[in-house]
């Protein structure tokens, strides 16, 4: 990727392939990736941005639960640049989870280290408020603990 260039999905999956990232899913608009605790998604959206957003693994339809989640997304939004955390329903009714995304602007598009900053930048701050959701809502994870 040289200076500013515009960018498509299959050079965004060619870029993180090259630095043994593998995208689990690949098809249509998104880029799809898998971790322990939560699905990560990259999609280019209009040409104009490149949003990379998580949906934690944990659910809840427990009115209790869904309050410290409303309050634990509500902390995040107020504290922290980014990302912006959001409630998500789930598909099975009545239950919610937590997201959190950043997008960023790409019309005049990105050299690779701004697409790597970005990566990097916003895969840490998401992965980090899921963390803090573990602490906050332990009864929530039904996985392993691989993060320490």
């Amino acid at each position: 990727m040289s200076a500013h260039t515009p960018l498509s999905l299959p050079q965004v999956k060619a870029l993180l392939a090259a630095h043994n990232l593998e995208v689990v899913d690949g098809s249509g608009e998104s880029l799809t990736f898998h971790a322990h605790n939560a699905n990560y998604i990259l999609t280019l959206e209009d040409g104009d941005s490149l949003r990379f957003y998580g949906q934690w693994n944990g659910n809840t339809a427990d009115s209790e639960l869904f309050r410290r989640m409303r309050r634990l997304v509500s902390h995040c939004n107020s504290t922290r640049v980014t990302p912006k955390a959001y409630l998500w329903p789930q598909r099975e009714a009545g239950r919610y989870g937590i997201a959190a995304e950043a997008t960023l602007l790409t019309r005049a598009g990105l050299t690779e280290a701004q697409f790597f900053n970005f990566f990097e930048g916003t895969f840490t701050a998401v992965a980090q408020f899921f963390w803090d959701a573990e602490r906050t809502l332990p009864q929530l994870v039904t996985w392993g603990n691989s993060h320490g």
